[in-house]
């Protein structure tokens, strides 16, 4: 069962147009995906990993969720982390941080950005690890 984020999928759906589309949208999830393997703090998770390969697989998650897509994606956020080291919660601060930073820099909207960070947030407890 794929968890389900608290926004609506027509918000989502409204997000993905607002980026250009399904394409522009994967692009920008490759990006950020990309800068989070560089980070000094984070890219440690994706040591032996192909960034775009994840980014890939969050993109059909997200798309999925916004109901774009009918396949539902092989692991969602639970299962997908299982096999990593601890992500704490100053990891996942890092993440949004990085996400914020990626998105600025592609001229996304505040209000784009806000909706997407509202969606990344809505998983913290499902990821984010009680040690």
């Amino acid at each position: 069962m794929t968890q389900r984020s608290p926004l609506s999928r027509q918000r989502l759906q409204e997000l993905i147009r607002s980026l250009g589309g399904e394409e522009a949208f994967k692009d920008l999830m490759r990006r950020f995906y990309r800068v989070m393997a560089d980070d000094v703090m984070i890219g440690f998770f994706f040591a032996g990993r192909d960034p775009d390969t994840i980014a890939d697989k969050q993109s059909l998650f997200v798309l999925h969720s916004a109901g774009l897509i009918q396949a539902p994606p092989e692991h969602g956020p639970a299962t997908a982390h299982r096999n990593l080291a601890p992500i704490l919660k100053g990891h996942f601060d890092r993440r949004i941080r990085i996400l914020n930073e990626v998105l600025q820099n592609a001229g996304v909207s505040a209000g784009d950005i806000k909706t997407w960070v509202g969606f990344e947030e809505s998983f913290r407890k499902v990821v984010e690890s009680d040690s």
